[in-house]
């Protein structure tokens, strides 16, 4: 693999701000890739982050203060000290959401009795709940300090270098005032679901809704209620409000008091608007009102197209409105809209520039619709989208819900699934069915909860994937697909493009642990090879490749996981003793049969693993490179056997059965076996051993094992002859004497011993040992004071400290 530090930086950022646009999860893994993938990703690990809640925030102040005195501590030096300074900030936050939703928040929620748990006295009933408020109002005012604590310095943090900023509340969870007097000289973009009350607060008590006794809204925690004397977002352009549920005092009066807080708005969207949203904007705006009919049935004089009236908010230069209406509203006959549009046309003949306003469709949404769309949102902004900018009816589609008739009739009472989509207001025409259809394809990917991005318009053309040379892809997908499967799997949902750059690396690293993993992979690579297969004209060239595809696929590192709890092995499941009988041979008789069910079972699936693992083990092995067997002495594993030419490492816990089966003498020891199979398969093993290449060996002692790890791991020389390191973990007080057999006598000692003890032909007794070991590490399980002098003293009689070997004595487990 090339040295990475042959690629240009500029390149390595902008790749991993492309990355980096999921909240934090892709910059935690750079991090973890490697030191030199941390170092290089220093600036961009924080590119996005979501936080949900206070014990999050907390968390992640805490880890970003351990990553600056890390940096500290290494720039003690001056070359290091100057290379940071150059750098800039180590790690900066451009995108930023806060989403503080029940769900996943840890507020305090009010928790009621049952009603069985209330007194039936009214007296007593009024004391109880008074007594829960009072202790719920604790709870929260304790919330409520750390938030202004965590939150503030959250925000003091990401201030220089903050460009976009969300924020998700909602009525259960109201709140506190914090302190943000610092600047936010990059902050362009703002969102805000449901309230503003984090940044605004109105003097008053406020609309009454419910939670009226909340502490958060007449305990502001040492924060002054006072606008910063300077615009803390002075550069803020773009800002999105949604009006979702209840508001303590509502946008009418938060929203003219931003214009001391960003004065440079230019773009603002209301969506799910209200009644209240016509005259808001005319006082925005500074469009007059209707005028309005008297008493004696006489309308005052109406002002006329010129405003005489000077905005409140000058900045603004696009207004988009999507209201909210009820599902059956008429649209005409809403005075709502027809006040907006009245604004709308007021500006649109004025002779000098005036703002400009986009109405959309009205519509009303599903419970937690607008949480998943603004987060989609959020990370499309990243990478250039337009986001809810657009202006397009298409972009705001309509749709029905993805449960079908007959799923909801099928579905129990009181258990109906809540979909994310937003329902259309009834009306006659079938203009909204074309707009289902226009725009299903658009939001079908954030109604099933999995964000997609379009590669048109998310990826700005400035900087196409397309100029990256394939090199650079080669070595990022090889980097990012280490985690089994499902780096590799997500690469292959983002794009056309991104699956078939990707391919040769979808299945670089395998986790499987059970056989119902391995059938769907063998599935899946079925599926592939007949797509591909497909698309070949007949003479093609490229057929005998694709053909030889199918019998391997391009795995580089697997790992198997039968382990109870994971794998899909029957378990032995005994009856609770109350339910056997009391009688002696009837209870024998009951546990016969139990056992017996469990045995059928575990033959059936021995049988699906006997055919399916050896499968795996024929399309993996051509280029298989390092192997992992996690096995338990409670789930049995079959001999499958396998041959892997390229396979360099191999850690096995708890057994090897799957590959070591047992010499000819041993069978009345350890079971029944044909001799005459046994001989031919050692023979063929020696002539053509299964792990030509393999040169680490790793081995667990982990619970019983039927041939115990004396007696196999010496079978290994034959199996693997050229292995050079062996570690054994948890190894028993039995490994000396199994290391002075195998590794620690002069290969004519142990020759000699060979030809005395074992049988067979020459070349059998002449493969005893591992010729080319030439280091051990041993873990002892249990560390006596004898036990690693007598492991010396047998290195000192072999006499090997001459030869080059090495053994190394790590501490006990």
């Amino acid at each position: 693999m090339p040295d990475i530090q042959r690629i240009p930086y500029d390149i390595w950022h902008l790749i991993f701000e492309h990355v980096c646009t999921d909240g934090g999860y892709s910059g935690c893994a750079l991090a973890r890739t490697s030191k030199a993938f941390r170092a290089l990703s220093a600036s961009t690990r924080f590119h996005s982050l979501t936080l949900a809640s206070v014990t999050g925030v907390k968390n992640f102040l805490v880890c970003l203060e351990r990553i600056r005195h890390f940096e500290r501590a290494r720039c003690s030096s001056a070359a290091s000290e100057q290379a940071t300074t150059d750098a800039g900030s180590p790690n900066p936050i451009h995108n930023l959401l806060l989403s503080f939703l029940p769900d996943g928040c840890d507020a305090p929620q009010r928790a009621f009795r049952k009603w069985t748990d209330y007194a039936r006295d009214e007296r007593a009933l009024v004391h109880q709940l008074a007594n829960d408020h009072k202790a719920w109002a604790v709870q929260k005012a304790h919330w409520n300090r750390e938030f202004v604590l965590h939150v503030s310095r959250l925000l003091q943090l990401a201030a220089p270098t903050l460009r976009s900023l969300a924020i998700f509340q909602c009525g259960e969870i109201r709140l506190p005032l914090v302190h943000y007097h610092h600047h936010f000289p990059l902050l362009r973009e703002l969102t805000l679901l449901a309230d503003d009350r984090m940044f605004v607060r109105v003097p008053g008590g406020g609309a009454l809704i419910n939670g009226q006794n909340d502490p958060s809204d007449f305990d502001y925690y040492h924060v002054p209620t006072d606008p910063p004397a300077d615009p803390p977002f002075p550069a803020l352009t773009h800002m999105h409000v949604v009006f979702a549920g209840p508001k303590l005092h509502p946008w009418d009066k938060t929203l003219p008091l931003w214009v001391g807080i960003a004065p440079s708005v230019t773009h603002l969207r209301i969506s799910q608007g209200n009644t209240r949203v016509p005259s808001l904007l005319g006082e925005l705006l500074g469009v007059p009102p209707l005028p309005k009919t008297t008493e004696d049935g006489e309308q005052e004089l109406a002002e006329g197209p010129s405003r005489d009236r000077e905005p409140s908010y000058p900045s603004l230069q696009t207004i988009i409105v999507q209201m909210s209406s009820a599902r059956k509203t008429n649209a005409a006959e809403d005075p709502a809209l027809r006040e907006l549009q009245r604004v709308a046309d007021v500006l649109a003949v004025e002779e000098v520039h005036a703002p400009r306003v986009a109405i959309l469709r009205s519509r009303s949404y599903m419970p937690g619709y607008w949480e998943s769309r603004l987060k989609w949102e959020w990370q499309i902004r990243m990478v250039g989208g337009g986001g809810c900018w657009m202006e397009d009816e298409e972009h705001e589609c309509v749709w029905k819900d993805f449960h079908d008739e007959d799923s909801q009739k099928k579905g129990k009472k009181g258990k109906t699934k809540v979909s994310i989509r937003e329902r259309l207001e009834g009306s006659s025409d079938s203009s909204g069915v074309e707009g289902e259809r226009q725009g299903k394809k658009w939001w079908k990917v954030l109604a099933n909860g999995m964000p997609k991005l379009n590669r048109k318009r998310s990826i700005p053309s400035s900087y196409p994937m397309d100029c990256f040379p394939i090199d650079i892809w080669n070595e990022v997908f090889r980097y990012a697909c280490t985690d089994g499967g499902h780096t590799g799997a997500a690469l292959a949902l983002t794009s056309l493009c991104f699956r078939a750059t990707s391919a040769p690396f979808r299945f670089h690293s395998v986790k499987l642990s059970s056989l119902a993993q391995i059938a769907n992979l063998l599935l899946c690579h079925e599926r592939i090879h007949s797509r591909s297969s497909s698309r070949l004209r007949p003479g093609d060239t490229s057929r005998s490749h694709t053909q030889h595809s199918r019998a391997a696929l391009d795995a580089s590192h697997l790992l198997l996981a039968f382990l109870p709890g994971e794998c899909d092995a029957p378990e032995r499941r005994w009856r609770a003793w109350s339910e056997y009988s009391r009688g002696k041979r009837k209870l024998q008789n009951e546990l016969y049969q139990d056992e017996q069910a469990w045995e059928n079972s575990k033959a059936a699936w021995d049988r699906q693993f006997e055919y399916l693992v050896p499968r795996l083990f024929q399309l993996v092995g051509p280029t298989l490179e390092t192997l992992t067997i996690l096995m338990h002495s409670d789930i049995v594993l079959p001999y499958v056997g396998g041959h892997f030419p390229k396979l360099r490492e191999l850690s096995l816990l708890a057994d090897d059965r799957l590959f070591v089966r047992p010499e000819p003498q041993w069978t009345t020891a350890v079971g029944t076996f044909d001799h005459e199979e046994l001989a031919r398969f050692w023979n063929h093993a020696i002539h053509s051993p299964p792990f030509p290449t393999l040169t680490h060996l790793h081995i667990v002692y982990e619970g019983p094992k039927q041939i115990p790890w004396e007696r196999t791991l010496p079978l290994w020389g034959k199996l693997a002859p050229e292995v050079t390191h062996i570690r054994v973990s948890q190894a028993s007080k039995l490994m000396p004497e199994v290391l002075e057999g195998i590794a620690t006598k002069s290969f004519a000692q142990v020759q000699a011993k060979a030809e005395a003890t074992a049988t067979g032909s020459p070349d059998h007794r002449k493969r005893v040992s591992f010729p080319k070991l030439r280091r051990a590490i041993v873990q002892p399980f249990v560390l006596e004071p004898m036990y690693e002098e007598l492991c010396y003293q047998i290195l000192e009689k072999t006499g090997l400290r001459d030869e080059g070997y090495s053994i190394e004595y790590k501490g006990s487990a």
